[in-house]
């Protein structure tokens, strides 16, 4: 998928084999921020990435919107983190979520346009609803 490449979703399963998908694209070392209103499909993106790196407990994804991030061992470890509940810039800046990252894992952080990406090399999809079964996922960045 290349900046400007869309995915139209017509179920949760869709969202997920192609996030499975999205993962083959990745090697490790990546900060992925998704965009996009609740209920777009933003999770259901990340269980099926995750089952594309080959984390140990794909179903077991679940958003971290309380936890702010959830670390997934496998081959390629998956760091998922939610930014829903967090209000201000510097609390995002305060959390250093960029000092985690390694070239054995793959960031994704919802909520990814609070996340302040100045000189972060980062990969931006946006998770939009069409109706109630229909998302576009484009990659913008």
């Amino acid at each position: 998928m290349k900046p400007g490449d869309a995915i139209t979703s017509n179920s949760v399963e869709e969202t997920e084999r192609s996030g499975e998908e999205f993962a083959a694209t990745l090697e490790g070392g990546e900060i992925v921020l998704l965009v996009g209103d609740l209920g777009s499909g933003k999770t259901a993106f990340v269980r099926g990435l995750a089952r594309g790196l080959g984390v140990d407990d794909p179903d077991g994804v679940s958003s971290p919107s309380y936890t702010l991030l959830n670390e997934y061992p496998g081959p390629i470890r998956l760091l998922h983190g939610d930014l829903y509940r967090l209000g201000s810039a510097a609390s995002i800046e305060e959390l250093a979520f960029d000092e985690l990252m390694a070239p054995d894992a793959v960031m994704v952080i919802e909520w990814g346009e609070r996340m302040p990406a100045a000189g972060l090399d980062t990969i931006i999809l946006q998770f939009s609803v069409a109706d109630d079964e229909t998302r576009t996922i484009t990659r913008t960045k």
